[in-house]
């Protein structure tokens, strides 16, 4: 094994700890606010921050449900729709 794959191979496990890091975190962090949200507060002052519960009422449109029922075609469909290239990282552990 050459000294690049090493590195490579040492980029990778640093990469997946970090994830599984921000994994945990995420986790207490959904925690936290849904003890904050469940109090029907909506301002929390701690030493160093201070959280604020928004409730509001979110409106979205079905776009495609929409065009189905509008029967559009797949040219319409087509010219209304944007793509764009994505790129992503998947880390998975190994089972040992």
């Amino acid at each position: 094994m050459t000294k690049t794959n090493l590195d490579v191979r040492n980029l990778v496990d640093r990469l997946g700890e970090i994830r599984a890091e921000q994994k945990i975190l995420k986790d207490e962090a959904n925690n936290i606010e849904a003890v904050l949200k469940a109090t029907g507060d909506s301002r929390f002052d701690g030493d160093y921050f201070t959280a604020t519960v928004s409730r509001f009422e979110r409106v979205t449109i079905a776009w495609k449900s929409i065009a189905e029922k509008l029967k559009a075609s797949a040219y319409m469909k087509e010219t209304y729709s944007k793509a764009a290239e994505v790129c992503t990282v998947k880390v998975t552990a190994h089972v040992k």
